[in-house]
């Protein structure tokens, strides 16, 4: 048996439906139609809604007969919608590839070319080389401020100093040799005395016998004024060699004290800076050092 007003199945002598809980009149009678839905024929009867002729029969949807459809529409309508999407994706996708906006997957590059952006322009020569280990796994840096690791090093003597080549002749009034970078006095310093860009020159210090050498402080140019200073070439790149070990360093120009921290102690007797670039006075053709300083 099925209840008149919503359908559903119940029990054939119940008296309330289980589900909507009208009250389900006496004497009426339920067939199924052609259609699928449920026919009630028999008396009718006034339950608040409105009069019904006695001849009219009355369908009321199967319970869950209409719901299952709507359920079944709603499930393709979805579908299609997602296959639509995914449609119009792939059309945009392959647009975008024939107008040459890439692929969503690209490529490798070839072997041959690098994925690293290219460095900006630059003298290739300024790589930071001298943080690069040497062949016995030490280290150097440059610094523009100085370390706090100098304050527990100490100053070591220099017991001599020699020079490649220099600017002038001893006891003349314009010589600058190697002993004026290490005396202690900024106002006096070293230049290299050949012709050109002075690539090569060098200056080495002497300690009074092998030490533990960790640090430079350097005073590049010539430091009797700020115009002297950059009317002298100074040093922008300079090769150390010490103990077995060999360093190119860099360092910015500017009228302040430069450092190179070592990683860790080198144990020697002598160390060695040779020219390699400098930054282009306005008026002589030397390159100066005013003063070194070895720590240990």
């Amino acid at each position: 048996m099925f209840c008149p007003y919503c359908g559903e199945r119940m029990d054939a002598d119940a008296v309330f439906c289980p589900r909507c809980g009208e009250r389900i009149p006496s004497g009426a009678s339920e067939k199924i139609g052609s259609d699928g839905r449920l026919m009630r024929m028999g008396p009718r009867v006034d339950m608040g809604r409105r009069s019904y002729d006695a001849d009219e029969p009355v369908l009321v949807p199967l319970a869950g007969h209409g719901r299952r459809a709507t359920r079944q529409g709603t499930v393709l309508a979805i579908v299609l919608t997602v296959c639509a999407v995914v449609s119009v994706a792939c059309v945009i996708l392959l647009v975008g590839q024939s107008l040459g906006f890439g692929s969503l997957f690209p490529k490798n590059p070839p072997a041959n070319v690098s994925s690293v952006p290219p460095k900006a322009e630059s003298d290739a020569s300024d790589a930071p080389e001298a943080e690069k280990p040497s062949a016995n796994g030490v280290s150097a840096q440059v610094f523009t401020s100085r370390p706090s690791i100098l304050g527990s090093l100490s100053l070591l003597e220099i017991a001599g100093a020699e020079a490649s080549s220099s600017f002038g002749t001893p006891g003349d009034d314009f010589y600058h040799g190697p002993e004026f970078a290490v005396d202690g006095d900024e106002r006096t310093s070293w230049q290299e005395g050949v012709d050109g860009a002075g690539k090569g020159e060098s200056i080495t210090l002497h300690l009074p016998r092998e030490r533990k050498v960790q640090a430079l402080a350097l005073k590049l140019g010539n430091w009797v004024s700020e115009d002297t200073f950059y009317a002298n070439h100074r040093p922008k790149q300079l090769y150390l060699k010490i103990g077995g070990n060999s360093f190119l360093l860099t360092f910015a120009d500017g009228m302040t004290e430069k450092y190179v921290l070592l990683s860790e102690p080198v144990r020697t007797d002598t160390l060695t800076l040779v020219l390699e670039k400098r930054y282009q006075g306005d008026l002589t053709k030397d390159t100066c050092i005013s003063e070194i300083q070895v720590y240990g």
